[in-house]
Formats: C-alpha cells, sequence, structure tokens
C-alpha cells in the first residue's frame, strides 16, 4: 500500500460494506478497511477527516486508494489503530462516571466532526473506539455512511443507517 509493505494480524470485522483487518509495519497497528463492491471512500470526505488529524476526535486516515486483490479491484482506507476496541466491547453496568464519559467525549467528537463539515450517520458503541480505555481516550470511526453537510447543515443523499440507532424520524 502506498510503497510499503504490511503484513495481516488479524480480522476483526466483517460487515455488509467491507472487511476490517489489523495490519503491521515495522512493529506498529494499523485498521484497513478494505470495500466490497461499490462501497468504498469518498475523496471529498477523507479531506475532510484529514483536517482532524491529531486532533483527538476520529482515528486518523493515513492513506486510501484501489487495490487489485487477484483479479478484483477493491477500495481501502488505511487508518489509525485503537487497540482497546469499542465502547460495544466493554461493560459499564453501574458505571455512571464511564458512562458519563464517554456520552460527553463522543458529544464533543461529534461536535468536532460537524465544525469539519461531516455528518456521521452511524454513531453507535462499535464505532466509538478507545485509544486507551484506562484514560478513557475515545475516537469516533467508521465514516462509510457519513456524509458532507451543506452551507445550510443539511445533507441530500439517501439516508443509510443502523436501523436500531437510526433516529426514529427517519421512519
Amino acid at each position: 500500500i502506498h510503497g510499503r509493505t504490511y503484513t495481516i494480524d488479524k480480522l476483526i470485522g466483517n460487515g455488509g460494506e467491507a472487511e476490517v483487518y489489523v495490519l503491521v509495519n515495522e512493529g506498529r497497528k494499523y485498521a484497513l478497511k478494505l470495500y466490497r463492491g461499490v462501497h468504498g471512500f469518498n475523496k471529498d470526505l477523507i479531506g475532510r477527516l484529514a483536517r482532524l488529524r491529531g486532533m483527538a476526535a476520529v482515528t486518523d486516515i493515513y492513506g486510501y486508494g484501489n487495490i487489485t486483490i487477484g483479479s478484483e479491484k477493491r477500495s481501502f482506507t488505511l487508518m489509525e489503530y485503537c487497540q482497546d476496541g469499542s465502547t460495544a466491547s466493554w461493560d459499564f453496568k453501574g458505571n455512571g462516571d464511564a458512562i458519563l464519559q464517554i456520552v460527553t467525549l463522543a458529544a464533543r467528537n461529534l461536535n468536532e466532526l460537524h465544525k469539519a463539515g461531516v455528518l456521521h450517520k452511524d454513531t453507535k458503541p462499535e464505532n466509538l473506539l478507545f485509544t486507551d480505555k484506562q484514560n478513557c481516550l475515545l475516537l469516533l470511526s467508521d465514516f462509510g455512511i457519513s456524509d458532507i453537510l451543506g452551507a445550510d447543515g443539511s445533507v441530500n443523499s439517501l439516508q443509510d443507517r443502523t436501523p436500531i440507532y437510526a433516529a426514529p424520524e427517519i421512519y
């Protein structure tokens, strides 16, 4: 990828739109989202996300493009790997302080994303990743269905979503 060689460590996600792998290069881990079929990245969206790089709001994106695997051409995004997993993988039952901290950080991260002109559209526990769970360092991830906000704050695309987390007015 972009002239560098990576080793596949493991598969960590397999959804309708893509597979996500942990890759290793020179001892450092990365997450690779490998899109299926017509799914892929949006260059304008990636550019806006790049403005947030290093701001501790979203997973950093290190590269994107197309790659050929066998005879199949697929799109990919190479991102920061968050070693402590998602909020979905942790049990916070009875820990009101941790829940409040997660909700506060998620709201702050969404605010930064909105300032960059991006609407996430798939905010759920699986897409809130810990870079350091002990210190509650949390990032937004998975921008596969995200949209660019218009000047008036609206979006004009189809409303993709994860049904159980979608706003009721969508239905």
